[in-house]
């Protein structure tokens, strides 16, 4: 007797399995930054050396930091 088992695993399935073996609620991910819920996760850039998921303004802040220059910060469209 042979018993198959037709199993698949999607991106959602195994973060739903993550998120049970860690007790974590889908809608309790909080950016590591700024504590607000997050709608969309945001992985931080190895460079800025965060460990967890950040909102999209703490990235989108994170991103002028990294790439635009101190000297040009200050600079008006005209």
């Amino acid at each position: 007797m042979v018993i198959i088992f037709d199993c698949y695993f999607t991106t959602f399935n195994l973060l739903k399995i993550g998120l049970i073996v860690m007790d974590i609620d889908k809608n309790d991910l909080k950016c590591v930054l700024c504590g607000n819920e997050l709608t969309f996760k945001y992985k931080s850039m190895e460079e800025w050396k965060i460990s967890g998921y950040i909102c999209g303004v703490c990235y989108d802040k994170k991103l002028s930091e990294f790439y635009i220059s101190p000297e040009r910060k200050d600079v008006v469209k005209r």
